[in-house]
């Protein structure tokens, strides 16, 4: 009666594990481009002070770039980053010319329409915190409330960064 307990276990188990689809959704949001106007320091401030981890990147000529709509006669680089997530995690991508001109600050985002901010999520951000005061970038915000606390920093081209973090576990 054991073996046959402990072998109906395995076959549900078996059943439920393998039976699960694994096909990728039929759509899901994949990533969100950010022309930067200086790679290396954009690169450093998603790498290492937000934690981003570059997973790939490539160049694209003039050519292809026109016939996608989006290079105006310019060729461009993008490298791509992923903050935590795993390979299916949605990815930042940074995109960037030999010459772009730096996007103009504003001071809220209630100024202009486009991408604006992008929210990050940390379940401690504490060392965040600490490698954005390290690093001498100003705080523009911070706020808590019952279930979560945010702070708001700005990337190097002035997109706002919101940056969250859920109420601990009890």
């Amino acid at each position: 009666m054991r073996i046959l307990c402990l072998f109906a276990v395995l076959s549900l188990s078996s059943t439920l594990l393998f039976s699960q689809d694994q096909t990728p959704p039929a759509a899901a949001f994949d990533a969100v481009g950010l022309v930067v106007s200086d790679i290396e320091t954009s690169e450093r401030f998603y790498t290492e002070i937000l934690g981003f981890t570059q997973f790939y990147e490539f160049s694209l000529d003039e050519a292809w770039a026109d016939k996608a709509g989006m290079g105006n006669g310019k060729a461009l680089s993008v490298k791509m980053f992923r903050l935590g997530g795993g390979p299916t995690a949605a990815a930042l991508k940074l995109a960037y010319f030999a010459e772009a001109p730096a996007k103009k600050i504003t001071s809220g985002i209630d100024v202009e329409s486009g991408v604006n901010y992008l929210t990050l999520r940390y379940q401690d951000s504490s060392d965040v915190k600490k490698r954005i005061k390290s690093a001498g970038i100003p705080i523009v915000g911070e706020v808590a409330g019952p279930g979560y606390e945010l702070f708001i920093v700005r990337d190097p081209d002035g997109v706002f960064i919101e940056i969250i973090q859920p109420p601990a576990a009890n």
